[in-house]
């Protein structure tokens, strides 16, 4: 899977469990719907955005002030709008990728 997001800065180790839970649903996503590889790709794309908003936004009103929680809030809308054409595209252009490396060697040892 290409996505990878940051998740906060060098060292921030909720970020590593954060991931791992993250592409636990990703890849149970690409495994049910291994013979639809491209609804997949968007799929996740979709989803792993879309999450990753939310929960900024749930730690966010907890560790900001209210203030700022609220300005991130009212962004988050026109976020979470954004992220419905542009993730499934991001999923795309990342399927379409795969799809021309994925027969060298590289990425067929990477597969085992």
């Amino acid at each position: 899977m290409l996505f990878t997001p940051a998740l906060g800065p060098p060292g921030f180790l909720p970020k590593v469990v954060i991931n791992v839970g993250y592409g636990a649903v990703y890849d149970l996503i690409m495994f049910s719907l291994r013979r639809h590889t491209l609804l997949a790709s968007m799929l996740s794309g979709l989803i792993a955005f879309a999450t990753i908003l939310l929960h900024m936004n749930f730690w966010f009103s907890l560790i900001l002030p209210i203030t700022v929680a609220q300005k991130f809030s009212e962004i988050l809308i026109t976020a979470l709008i954004l992220t419905v054409p542009l993730a499934p595209l991001g999923g795309l252009v990342g399927w379409l990728v795969f799809s021309r490396i994925k027969e060298r060697n590289l990425i067929k040892r990477l597969r085992i």
